[in-house]
């Protein structure tokens, strides 16, 4: 048990924030695998219809979307590593 601030702290002490601290973890990764999901199903949807309109089969809008999401990812980081300068 340690004193500090005239208050006797023990290790039980810590679980009550380390337990709402995760559960607000937990949460912005459920909104973020939402938004993810809705991401991707907007795409398939806009897929149906600019296909046609590209004049691109299925396997060739799969290639040119899955390049969009790779190049997404690999300029994601550095950009962000860029704003925090």
């Amino acid at each position: 048990m340690k004193s500090w601030g005239g208050k006797q702290w023990t290790a039980r002490s810590n679980v009550r924030p380390c337990a709402r601290s995760i559960c607000a973890c937990y949460r912005l990764r459920f909104l973020s695998y939402v938004l993810a999901y809705i991401d991707r199903i907007n795409v398939s949807f806009a897929g149906l219809t600019m296909r046609g309109d590209l004049g691109m089969s299925a396997g060739t809008f799969g290639f040119a979307v899955g390049m969009f999401y790779w190049a997404y990812f690999l300029f994601e980081v550095p950009s962000n590593v860029i704003l925090e300068r």
